[in-house]
């Protein structure tokens, strides 16, 4: 257990809510053991997620038979950001607000378009941002030194804005000091 302060977030192992203390505390317990329940703040938890199995499917029959046996085979991805369906509509309460037929509606539209609803952000051509300046003149302001592990923080998160395309690099004469 390295951590730099005892305040610092720490992985454990899935858990499971048994009671709700107050409205920000629950009482969690690990490996269904109640003997060591422990109060985390709800700013402490995350949801778990269970990854994807991988499925290897043959279709061997000629196409023409394929249309005698139609079955809903789930969508199925292997990335643990994309959301349990099942478990969403378990813990939230749609039967309360839909019916089935409009919750398996749902369901089909978010599988369909997973992409869009997934974590991971992204980038679209139908909308663009610019920034419009009041006046041309810089602002001025003390470039203050950033410790190497923040700057590497600071490297990191600018590469992956440049992988998923949500910034790019530009051309302005106007540096910017974190």
């Amino acid at each position: 257990m390295n951590r730099p302060n005892k305040l610092s977030v720490q992985w454990k192992v899935p858990g499971r809510i048994e009671k709700k203390v107050s409205e920000t505390n629950y009482v969690v317990s690990f490996n269904n053991n109640t003997d060591s329940n422990q109060v985390f703040h709800v700013n402490m938890l995350k949801p778990y997620y269970k990854r994807a199995e991988f499925i290897n499917m043959i279709n061997s029959r000629a196409k023409e038979d394929s249309n005698e046996l139609e079955e809903n085979f789930p969508c199925i991805d292997s990335n643990p950001n994309i959301f349990d369906f099942n478990e969403v509509t378990e813990h939230s309460q749609l039967e309360n607000r839909l019916n089935i037929q409009q919750i398996e509606k749902l369901k089909e539209i978010l599988c369909r378009y997973s992409k869009i609803f997934s974590n991971e952000p992204g980038k679209t051509h139908l909308v663009e941002h610019d920034i419009e300046l009041i006046n041309d003149v810089p602002i001025r302001t003390k470039p203050y030194r950033m410790s190497a592990r923040k700057t590497d923080l600071l490297q990191e998160k600018i590469r992956k804005m440049l992988k998923y395309q949500v910034t790019e690099i530009g051309e302005s004469e106007i540096m910017l000091h974190p």
